[in-house]
């Protein structure tokens, strides 16, 4: 969604969110409008590294979806 407009760019049903049904959302936005600017999550595990329930993200482990946001 974008977040200035609302404007839904993508829209994946899946049983439960994770690393593929990301890249498949990136991967139709990309296509579609071109690299973005900025992008805002949640904390979820295919996101953020978060070594202890509760506490900061990990700064040095990242993610396969991390890590393919900043290559």
């Amino acid at each position: 969604m974008d977040d200035a407009t609302s404007e839904i760019y993508s829209m994946v049903l899946v049983e439960e969110e994770g690393t593929a049904s990301s890249f498949q959302a990136l991967r139709e936005v990309i296509g579609e409008h071109g690299l973005f600017c900025a992008l805002y999550t949640d904390r979820g595990s295919h996101y953020f590294l978060t070594p202890k329930a509760g506490e900061k993200i990990s700064k040095t482990q990242q993610t396969q979806v991390g890590r393919a946001e900043r290559s």
